[in-house]
């Protein structure tokens, strides 16, 4: 279910992009593209911290904190008061979204 989560999340902004750069007032069509983006660019940088963790600590231990994690850092996407904040969140979305398909 991790695993579906994850590679779903990379792609769920690209259908409210709209009212995305309507919120943000991003009228740069080049930055619309971000979100995913910069998710994907977390989603290469995860497995590098998780892979070594998940070796450490446990597959266990690893899945529960990334998904935590995860679920606080889409908390903060939602509620995100401006566009980097949104990027930021979105990165380490990504970071933590590739904990199921690193372990």
């Amino acid at each position: 279910m991790s695993v579906i989560n994850s590679t779903l999340a990379s792609s769920l902004p690209s259908g409210g992009i709209g009212e995305i750069s309507s919120y943000f007032k991003v009228t740069n069509h080049l930055q619309l593209v971000l979100p995913i983006s910069i998710f994907l660019i977390g989603y290469v940088v995860g497995p590098i911290l998780c892979g070594p963790l998940s070796e450490h600590f446990g597959r266990k231990p690893v899945m529960i904190v990334s998904f935590s994690l995860y679920t606080a850092f889409t908390l903060g996407c939602a509620l995100a008061p401006n566009w980097p904040a949104l990027l930021v969140f979105r990165w380490l979305c990504g970071v933590m979204a590739s904990a199921p398909i690193a372990v």
